[in-house]
């Protein structure tokens, strides 16, 4: 066994043991050479463990191996110990802090805007472990393993139940997860995205009434917990909850995206003085997001002090859709039509009804289909074979011209969220990426000029230094956002983006 100032794999000395099970310990240690905190996962091969909890921790470091997040723990190495026979260790970096659920222990009051941070650190983590290549979906996220760090982050911890492969039909599966944290759906081997979303909704849950989930009633395999919420808690926000731990994975938020989305703006609409009651929109499409109420500028600036979020849509939303939709806004105003309420009536509609619609569609198609193509198919395949000639040209001049006319990133939106010691920068559209690092990699924001030869835009331009010892070395990069956008918005976001990094960056002698 082991125990406090030993050396294991002749490189890390244990300082204290963090947590234990029958097969597993979980040690604070330092590495000899450089004094560096980490963590050591170790995993005796004895008559308590099966095979299956070896491939598990590898899988763990063959998963951290390929991140790089700044909320994630770091990988460091995965060692056999040549001095214990059959132990295993993986090796990550030491995030110091406490767990939510040690202050949850210690009976703290989380607050609304706390619950909020915490929400979107987390749902940005998910956003992007979700669009890792593949797709990584944890299936534990719990207080316990969510670290509010010393440095004010929330970090993502503890990947042994990480999925990073889809299931195959019919194949033999583990169940993973803790219960009551766990949704309907993960128990059967069939997880998605929306279950880590689960796992949130039913985290926060815990938060804010100091009740773990398997502690409340439930009906329908729903968690009954409206009753104990604080009561200063908005109404809306409780919908949100329901849409997360809605037990039918259906009835859930489908994407990171779209529950980020609809956090967003309970945030705006709250900050903003809007107390509509508002629908619930459990299946939110992310292409209907761009309908949403409009107050005037294009670029849309959240400061909570600690953090700062821009969202910037793309020269096709702020120059067609928004012309777009104020023309439909004011022919619904003229019939005292609420467009907010028929796209949330229309989604509650779609998750109902939907199967239900395409159904009875395929009843049809397999029902008349058969009689149709007896008498028809050669028409139908000439007039394809016509329709697609007349069209070539039309194609051809429209590859042509387009590009011309729009350039690639004129579908881009943007988001940029900082806080006191990261940055994330997220590019959506035909040609998006998402890029995250340290708050002091960002060397300026201000407005450029583009000129061209129809005529003349502008641009905010973001020069970030590259990441680790190139930081110094390498060349900066310079992305473009906000292209197309009102001047006058573009020089404002940079006076913002300015004064908080100001505030914020420390100052270097």
């Amino acid at each position: 066994m082991f125990e406090s100032g030993q050396v294991v794999g002749d490189r890390y000395r244990l300082e204290g043991r963090l947590g234990d099970n029958e097969s597993r310990q979980t040690w604070l240690g330092a590495e000899v050479e450089s004094g560096e905190l980490v963590v050591l996962k170790i995993l005796a091969l004895n008559g308590l463990t099966q095979w299956d909890d070896v491939k598990f921790l590898e899988r763990e470091a063959n998963t951290l191996r390929s991140l790089d997040h700044p909320q994630l723990p770091k990988f460091r190495d995965y060692v056999t110990l040549p001095d214990q026979a059959g132990w295993f260790a993986l090796v990550t970096d030491y995030i110091p802090g406490v767990s939510l659920k040690e202050k949850i222990q210690q009976r703290h009051r989380f607050e609304l805007e706390e619950i909020e941070g915490i929400a979107r650190s987390v749902l940005g983590i998910l956003d992007y472990l979700h669009h890792h290549r593949p797709p990584i979906l944890h299936r534990d996220v719990k207080p316990s393993n969510l670290i509010s760090g010393e440095d004010g982050e929330i970090y993502l911890i503890d990947f042994g139940a990480v999925q990073n492969q889809p299931r195959k039909v019919g194949s033999t599966f583990t169940v993973a997860g803790t219960y009551g944290y766990t949704p309907v759906e993960q128990f059967g081997g069939q997880t998605t995205p929306a279950s880590d979303l689960y796992a949130l909704g039913a985290t926060l849950v815990h938060l804010l009434t100091g009740i773990a989930p398997m502690d409340l009633p439930q009906h329908n395999f729903r968690l009954q917990f409206r009753d104990r919420l604080p009561q200063e808690l908005p109404q809306e926000w409780v919908h949100w909850l329901e849409t997360l731990t809605a037990p039918d994975v259906r009835d859930r938020y489908q994407s990171v995206t779209t529950a980020l989305n609809e956090l967003l703006t309970l945030q705006r609409d709250r900050r903003r003085g809007n107390t509509t009651q508002r629908l619930p929109q459990p299946t939110a499409s992310d292409f209907l997001s761009v309908w949403q109420p409009d107050d005037g500028d294009c670029i849309v600036i959240t400061d909570e002090g600690d953090r700062l979020f821009i969202e910037m849509p793309s020269p096709f939303t702020a120059q067609v859709v928004r012309n777009g939709q104020s023309l439909v806004k004011s022919l619904l105003g003229s019939f005292n039509i609420n467009p907010t309420e028929i796209k949330a009536r229309w989604e509650t509609f779609k998750s109902r009804n939907l199967w239900k619609m395409l159904l009875l569609s395929a009843f049809f198609v397999v029902l008349i289909g058969p009689y149709a193509l007896l008498g028809s198919t050669v028409r139908i395949v000439t007039t394809m074979v016509a329709t697609l000639m007349a069209s070539l040209p039309l194609i051809l001049i429209a590859a042509i011209l387009l590009p011309t006319i729009y350039p690639g990133n004129y579908f881009n939106s943007a988001l940029l969220a900082l806080s006191p010691n990261h940055y994330l920068l997220k590019i959506r559209g035909l040609s998006g990426r998402r890029l995250s690092g340290y708050l002091n990699q960002i060397q300026s924001c201000e407005v450029i000029r583009l000129d061209s030869t129809s005529s003349t835009e502008y641009a905010l331009a973001i020069v970030i230094a590259p990441k680790g010892v190139w930081q110094f070395k390498g060349r900066p990069e310079i992305h473009l956002v906000g292209r197309a956008l009102p001047l006058n918005e573009l020089e404002k976001t940079a006076q913002q983006i300015q004064r908080w990094l100001q505030a914020h960056v420390p100052k270097t002698s």
